[in-house]
């Protein structure tokens, strides 16, 4: 939340002279709700209760600034960073649209977004260009937030001098260029140089991206207007030179067609796909307009998510599953699910609070899904095959942890349950992985919180278990094969989280959990999991007296249902129907879905 106590009292001030201008007085909880990462329940529950504001309303509320600025404080300690994608793009089709109307030649079409954070405030820019073969008009289109500006205001733009000086010298600023051009920028927070708003006041990093944004939009344009400079019949080849100068990639075609292939996989949005059904409905055109094959796993896990990242609003209610990656069990239960979309959705969908069940003819018992009187740790573990060793152990429920394993990388769905669960029930996240980059990158999915693939709604507490380059003493080491830049490799590690120590191993040596036999890696774990303090759940002493009850007089009842039974001396005989069989299949077809 970029609000500070001033500006939020302002907020909150408006809102009560609305409610009285309307009739209204409405609680601190209503006002709570409509920011984001507040909408949950338990979350506005546990909020009001910290500030001790449950059930007032927001006009006595108001009174206390005291109370306000500790509200503030409280719901800043628990939101997430609003990323700039968030704050609701036009988007590359609303652009391409609207420039084909205006008579643009779709394959000279250019579309660049830049994203960036200052100081905690995000900025959110867009540019497009085109050119109308057809029309001599020359369009620039200027907005913020949403607003067309009759007047630019991108007139102070520090060494770049201002937006029309910029276009100038890409040969995109002449009134008589037939082309459309648009630049817009969001942001929670604009400064202008006076009351008419007439300039914008941006920061060095976001002019940069803008400037950028700009030139990458009209860089084609730029070189072949250059070209005419140079050579007057270049001017009778311009189309030709802009559309042949553009290269189609997997993921223009991809970008464009995505809307259309998933509505053919999913009967129009009626029903869930994969994304791999997606993939398969998109793969043809995408061959045959670049002329390359199209590979499942970078459609899959990069263009597809790419897509829905840009494209929020569009696929808010897109219905798509994630083929299973990686396990989650939990302990005592034996409850296991696969980690993906569907199976972690409806897990969460089942988690609830203890239950304790009165013995009757069953013997008493207390049935969980959760963490709640089950495990205070949830550990995630970057490998598959070592779920059964840890079976073997009883490793979960000795220390009463829930396990996570994946093929390497976390997915969405291993995200999704940490963040859910963690958050909800105040556990901690536990992070096993190799020694290598990979191992770090893993490590850093849970730790930034945001990413491409998800940003978590919630802050959660993690543990790294290692490896680090202490616990890699006597382990065997192997080469790292990465050819890739290593001063980007090593900016890599030292964002997620590694030493310079651990840099400068790791650029050249690698090690796997699997250097480990059986009998270490559990020694390892356990002894771990002991410096971090993860041990048994001990519910409150309320529950546990509830349980002994519960179960004293389980033993009662079934002491009671044994003497019964013995005086029934094997009960009446039962009298079964002849047309049993006939009944049954009456019964089924008017419910066909019963056993």
């Amino acid at each position: 939340m970029w609000y500070d106590s001033q500006s939020f009292s302002r907020l909150i001030a408006a809102c009560v002279a609305h409610d009285q201008d309307h009739g209204r007085d409405r609680m601190v909880r209503e006002f709570v709700a409509e920011f984001r990462g507040f909408a949950r329940s338990d979350i506005q529950k546990r909020l009001l209760d910290d500030v001790g504001v449950a059930r007032m309303s927001l006009r006595d509320f108001f009174a206390d600034p005291k109370r306000v600025a500790k509200l503030l404080t409280h719901m800043q300690s628990i939101t997430k960073p609003v990323a700039a994608k968030d704050l609701g793009l036009l988007a590359r089709d609303h652009f391409i649209t609207r420039f084909e109307e205006a008579g643009v030649n779709p394959e000279t079409f250019q579309y660049r977004r830049a994203l960036c954070d200052v100081d905690g405030v995000p900025y959110a820019i867009e540019a497009a260009f085109g050119y109308c073969p057809d029309n001599a008009t020359h369009r620039q289109i200027v907005g913020v937030n949403w607003s067309p500006s009759l007047i630019s205001p991108f007139r102070d733009l520090g060494p770049y001098d201002s937006l029309d000086a910029l276009l100038a010298e890409q040969r995109a600023g002449r009134d008589d260029e037939p082309i459309v051009f648009a630049l817009h920028l969001a942001s929670p927070h604009i400064a202008y140089t006076d009351k008419a708003k007439s300039a914008l006041v941006l920061p060095e990093e976001v002019v940069g991206a803008l400037a950028e944004a700009v030139g990458s939009v009209t860089k084609t344009w730029a070189r072949v207007r250059k070209a005419e400079e140079r050579d007057a019949a270049a001017l009778d080849r311009r189309l030709e030179r802009l559309v042949r100068s553009r290269k189609v990639t997997i993921k223009d075609v991809a970008f464009e067609i995505m809307e259309q292939a998933y509505n053919k996989a999913s009967n129009n949005g009626e029903l869930s796909v994969t994304a791999t059904q997606i993939m398969y409905a998109a793969r043809n055109e995408i061959q045959e307009r670049t002329g390359k094959q199209l590979d499942r796993q970078y459609f899959n896990q990069t263009v597809l998510p790419a897509f829905l990242s840009e494209n929020e609003e569009l696929t808010a209610d897109w219905d798509i599953a994630y083929d299973d990656r990686g396990h989650f069990a939990e302990p005592h239960t034996g409850h296991m699910i696969g980690l993906g979309t569907l199976s972690v959705r409806d897990y969460l969908g089942e988690v609830h609070d203890f239950k304790m069940q009165e013995a009757g003819f069953a013997s008493a018992r207390i049935v969980t899904r959760g963490p709640h009187g089950g495990f205070g740790a949830l550990l995630y573990i970057e490998k598959e095959g070592f779920l059964p060793l840890f079976e073997q152990v009883q490793l979960a429920a000795r220390f009463d942890i829930g396990i996570m394993s994946n093929k390497g990388m976390s997915v969405t769905a291993s995200r999704q349950l940490a963040d859910a669960i963690c958050a909800a029930h105040k556990i901690p996240l536990l992070v096993l992985h190799d020694f290598d980059k990979a191992g770090f990158s893993i490590l850093g999915t849970f730790k930034h919180r945001v990413s491409r693939r998800y940003t978590f709604e919630n802050k959660i507490k993690v543990i790294d278990l290692g490896l680090r380059l202490g616990d890699i003493r006597g382990l065997q080491s192997e080469n790292v094969f990465d050819k890739g830049n290593e001063a980007t490799r090593a900016a890599n590690l030292r964002e997620n989280g590694a030493t310079e120590k651990e840099i400068k191993f790791l650029l050249h040596r690698r090690v796997e959990l699997n250097a480990m036999t059986s009998r270490q890696l559990v020694a390892f774990v356990e002894r771990k999991l002991k410096e971090h303090g993860i041990d048994k759940v001990v519910p409150k002493s309320a529950e546990l007296a509830d349980a002994y009850r519960l179960f004293a007089r389980g033993r009662e009842a079934e002491q009671i249902i044994s003497r019964e039974l013995k005086k029934l001396n094997g009960g009446s005989e039962v009298k079964v129907p002849r047309d049993l069989p006939v009944k049954v299949c009456a019964y089924l077809k008017k419910h066909p879905t019963m056993r």
